[in-house]
């Protein structure tokens, strides 16, 4: 472990596109997890980051606001650089900076390459320069580190007349999977957070229906189903992966067997739809987890479906009303059904 490790303990995280949504939620989430925390967004946005600083130093932590513009490679550098000489050190960089403009959501018949491509600046340069100098900047350091870079659903499947956005965001997908590759040697994770629709200021528009105020932006996609997450949601996300206890999650999303009783297996089915739609492989399984040959037929149909078992969350559990008593009317009625049991006995 490195001198400079030994010396500052905390952790330094650095948040693009921080001035609101998903980036103002995230960097609020790690200054409360104890880190030190940049954030980063356009110089247009300035007062705002300066207004966040105050909410992470309200919180006991260092804070520090960078105007930077991501396409800009020059100033990328400049705002790695800002952040190490200000908090002492570089250990997590979210590079959530994103954009999505109306003109480029149209077919590919109808597309303007130039309405694009302005798009692809922030959402391709930029986190290819994010992941660039974070990179450099953790591997002089020597201390590992967690690169997070912001995908979406529209980067695991495609949605007609947003083929610009959806090909910005694949290649975020990509770009982090390369990455990882190259920099698991340095214990460096690099992970990407592909979430579906959140209330952000990016989706929200005057067109919703006053009951659900990313409705018009569902109807874009044609995702009406879909639940609206909240910034927040994700912000938990980038916690786990930015966590030191992450080590070993890399470059993947994981995809999922969901189980529950016979009863629930509509349920189960629709849930796998959704997982599907998020473009993870998920099985659903019908088990009665008190009957331990059931439990094992749900971990083998679990392999075997996928090749491997990676995590097990053991969720299933029931509270009935019937067993709603004290301590005291629990022993009693427990000795009662001893008592009809031992008269039953007699009785045969």
């Amino acid at each position: 472990m490195s001198t400079a490790h030994q010396h500052n303990p905390t952790r330094v995280a650095l948040v693009t596109g921080a001035a609101q949504g998903i980036g103002r939620a995230i960097a609020l989430r790690l200054a409360a997890d104890g880190l030190d925390v940049g954030v980063a967004g356009r110089p247009a946005k300035l007062a705002a980051l300066n207004g966040l600083v105050e909410e992470i130093e309200a919180l006991g932590r260092k804070a520090l606001a960078v105007a930077a513009d991501v396409s800009n490679e020059g100033e990328v550098q400049a705002m790695v650089d800002a952040t190490v000489s200000a908090l002492g050190r570089l250990d997590v960089m979210v590079a959530n900076a994103g954009v999505s403009s109306r003109a480029s959501a149209v077919s590919v018949m109808d597309a303007d390459i130039a309405d694009w491509e302005r798009d692809w600046d922030a959402n391709i340069r930029g986190t290819i320069f994010c992941y660039k100098h974070a990179a450099r900047q953790m591997v002089k350091q020597g201390d590992g580190g967690r690169i997070i870079g912001a995908s979406s659903i529209c980067g695991l499947r495609g949605f007609a007349r947003a083929g610009g956005y959806c090909i910005s965001k694949a290649a975020v997908c990509s770009l982090t999977q390369t990455t990882a590759l190259e920099l698991r040697e340095h214990r460096i994770t690099v992970n990407a957070y592909a979430p579906g629709v959140i209330e952000t200021p990016m989706i929200v528009s005057k067109e919703n229906d006053g009951h659900d105020p990313a409705s018009a932006g569902k109807k874009f996609l044609n995702v009406a189903e879909f639940r609206t997450g909240q910034p927040a949601d994700v912000a938990a996300v980038v916690s786990f992966l930015a966590a030191e206890d992450a080590h070993f999650v890399t470059a993947d999303g994981l995809d999922v067997g969901v189980a529950d009783l016979p009863a629930k297996l509509a349920a189960l089915n629709g849930l796998v739809e959704e997982i599907e739609a998020l473009g993870r492989k998920a099985h659903p399984i019908a088990a009665d987890v008190s009957k331990e040959a059931e439990v094992q037929a749900m971990v083998d149909a679990t392999v075997s479906a996928f090749g491997r078992l990676d995590v097990m969350v053991v969720n299933a559990g029931v509270s009935s009303r019937a067993k709603a008593v004290t301590i005291i009317d629990g022993a009693s009625a427990k000795q009662a059904t001893r008592q009809k049991e031992s008269e039953d006995v007699e009785g045969i």
